[in-house]
C-alpha cells in the first residue's frame, strides 16, 4: 500500500494586531496515512499560502481571545471575577 495524505496537524498559531486588524499566522504538517510528517508549511506570512478563515472560525477565535483577555485581567485584579 502506498503512502497517502491523511490530513494535516496544526503545529502553531500566532495572533497579532497590525493596524487594528487581526493577523493569524501559523504552521501545519501534512500527515500520511502512517502518521508520518510528509511536509511542513506555514500560512499567512509573507510568501506563504493565504488562508481566509470562515466567519464561524473567526467568531470562535475572537471568543477565545476575549476569554483569555478577561482571564488575564482577572488574575491581575483589573476586573472583578464573576461570582465574587
Amino acid at each position: 500500500m502506498g503512502i497517502s495524505i491523511r490530513g494535516i496537524r496544526v503545529n502553531s498559531l500566532s495572533w497579532t494586531m497590525e493596524d487594528s486588524e487581526d493577523k493569524i499566522t501559523g504552521s501545519y504538517s501534512l500527515m500520511s496515512n502512517e502518521d508520518k510528517v510528509l511536509a511542513k508549511q506555514t500560512f499567512n506570512s509573507y510568501d506563504d499560502i493565504k488562508v481566509a478563515f470562515s466567519a464561524e472560525t473567526m467568531k470562535a477565535f475572537n471568543a477565545f481571545v476575549k476569554g483569555a483577555k478577561n482571564d488575564i485581567e482577572g488574575i491581575l485584579g483589573l476586573i472583578e471575577e464573576k461570582g465574587s
